[in-house]
């Protein structure tokens, strides 16, 4: 097949009966050149077989098998290296796109000659119920038009663009051989090399969220996996990245999410083993950083992960994108007064009382959805009470200041922001 546009590379891995509806939504394609290459990792729940089965009726398809089950991360690794196409793309074999998303990707590609296009995610569950979700596209532009370094605001939703495979090849970007998170590492080396990128919202891409999926695994090896991705990262950042300043919130971020998983984890006893090694490696990654000094006086909760061994998240939820309820953030605002009270010359860093806010704020607004702000604010302040007097009053000033730029004009807000 000559002009391949797109390569389409899919791992496939026991996805189950939602690889058929993957399988016909590619060979429907309104962009027909193209070429479909499934990744046999050596599932047993027989979804090559039905793989091999399309194949025989379309050329299209090919399939290359792993030596033995290797990942998700070295099965695209095998795919980027088997492709043929102007520009690469990833996909889930549970997930399935819109008939034009291919079409609607590349056109926009071809325009502006273009090394990324994102398209948006609609995410669903098996039954094909939509859960609302915030458009990741719109976080992108926005961060884009401030100034950020396209690595720094395009971190996930992998699976959603198109990849210039020349780019790929001559940044030698790759997926991470770690069983989760090795799309982070991906995207942190290709958005890093890119020099151009476009979103599409109308090109849909619809991720199934099923239970028994490694997103929604309850297994406490995806700590394991974290790290190893984490430190994949640090390693890219530390030859790559060590002078941007922009790679210190690139690390914040990445750091929270990682904690975010870890509080699926921390309420079950015989977890203790591999929650201390996940608290220790990563605090070794980070004090691998040439910027560690100045991110610890910025990200609370990596300083205290180094200095104490304690991880205290940022926010709650068991997924970085799941909202929490009040009762949740009550609960990490709890656990963050009890360490702070036990270490009160953690108040005293820098951007200590900018953590104990946002913690506030998000706590009320959680109480306010459900009807409970009243509630929500007489429990922080009995919280916040164990705090010493210096940080209650940054405290209260910070929280009037906020309140009052709510119908402030535009100064007011630009003061807030100066002073967090």
């Amino acid at each position: 097949m000559d002009n391949i546009k797109i390569s389409v590379i899919l791992p496939v891995y026991n996805p189950g009966a939602g690889i058929s509806k993957c399988i016909a939504s590619l060979r429907n394609q309104t962009l027909r050149d193209i070429e479909l290459i499934f990744v046999d990792d050596l599932g047993d729940d027989g979804s090559i077989d039905r793989v091999r089965e399309a194949a025989a009726e379309d050329s299209r398809i090919r399939v290359i098998t792993n030596p033995r089950n290797m990942g998700p991360g070295f099965s695209r690794n095998a795919g980027i290296e088997a492709s043929r196409g102007e520009y690469l793309s990833f996909i889930d074999p549970d997930d399935y796109v819109a008939d034009d998303f291919y079409e609607l990707l590349y056109e926009k590609a071809s325009v502006g000659k273009n090394d990324i296009v994102k398209g948006r995610i609609c995410y669903t569950l098996e039954d094909g119920t939509v859960i609302p979700r915030r458009n990741m596209n719109e976080s992108i532009r926005n961060g884009l038009e401030k100034g950020r370094p396209l690595y720094a605001v395009f971190c996930y939703e992998h699976h959603s663009a198109i990849y210039k495979r020349e780019l790929v090849m001559s940044s030698g970007a790759r997926y991470g051989l770690a069983r989760r998170a090795q799309d982070t590492t991906f995207l942190l080396k290709i958005c890093h090399a890119a020099v151009s990128m476009e979103t599409e919202d109308f090109a849909m891409y619809y991720f199934c969220e099923r239970a028994g999926s490694t997103m929604h695994s309850s297994n406490v090896d995806a700590l394991d996996y974290l790290l190893f991705s984490f430190r994949e990262q640090v390693d890219y950042i530390c030859g790559h990245l060590g002078g941007d300043p922009w790679a210190e919130s690139y690390t914040t971020n990445i750091l929270l999410t990682n904690l975010r998983f870890y509080m699926r984890y921390k309420d079950v006893p015989e977890n203790g083993p591999a929650l201390r090694a996940f608290a220790e490696g990563t605090a070794a990654q980070l004090l691998r950083l040439p910027f560690y000094g100045n991110l610890s006086s910025r990200c609370l909760p990596a300083r205290v992960l180094v200095d104490k061994g304690a991880v205290l998240p940022a926010s709650p939820g068991h997924l970085p994108w799941e909202s929490a309820d009040l009762d949740q953030w009550l609960g990490l605002f709890k656990l963050w007064m009890d360490f702070l009270s036990a270490n009160p010359s953690y108040c005293h860093v820098s951007r200590a009382p900018g953590w104990i806010y946002r913690l506030w704020v998000n706590t009320e607004n959680a109480g306010a959805k459900e009807g409970r702000q009243a509630a929500a604010r007489e429990k922080l302040k009995e919280l916040a009470g164990t705090l010493d007097m210096r940080t209650r009053l940054i405290l209260r000033f910070r929280l009037s200041l906020g309140r009052a730029s709510v119908f402030a004009p535009g100064w007011l807000h630009r003061l807030r922001g100066l002073i967090r």
